[in-house]
């Protein structure tokens, strides 16, 4: 498999689980909304008004993250599903050689067999 075969794969794959995710989190929005509108709505007959209230707050600012959450979720599928040169470059980033480096790819070294005893290699 190619570099850019085994990127777009994984980035696909990434897009995926990440917009499974953010339909996940949709699946929580009835509730903490239900939650939040029930805590706005009746703190006024307890005498106190809802401002005052931490249970109100409290889903206010629930609902409030679980909206950027759903938007961070599916910006990021959106990004992924699209594979452009900054995903490329995230996933599987070039690697140089710096000059005076001995190591390299596995391609780049020799591959004629190594007198494993006296370190010399064999055929040149």
């Amino acid at each position: 498999m190619k570099r850019k075969e085994s990127v777009l794969l994984v980035s696909r794959a990434l897009s995926l689980l990440w917009g499974v995710s953010a339909l996940e989190e949709v699946t929580y929005l009835p509730e903490r909304l239900h939650s939040f509108v029930h805590y706005v709505s009746g703190g006024s007959f307890l005498g106190f008004s809802s401002s005052d209230s931490y249970l109100s707050d409290s889903y206010r600012l629930a609902v409030v993250l679980l909206f950027i959450r759903i938007a961070i979720y599916l910006a990021l599928a959106v990004v992924f599903w699209k594979c452009g040169p900054w995903v490329e470059g995230t996933l599987l980033p070039e690697i140089i050689d710096t000059p005076g480096s001995n190591e390299g790819t596995r391609d780049q070294q020799d591959e004629r067999p190594m007198d494993y005893r006296s370190g010399a290699t064999h055929g040149g």
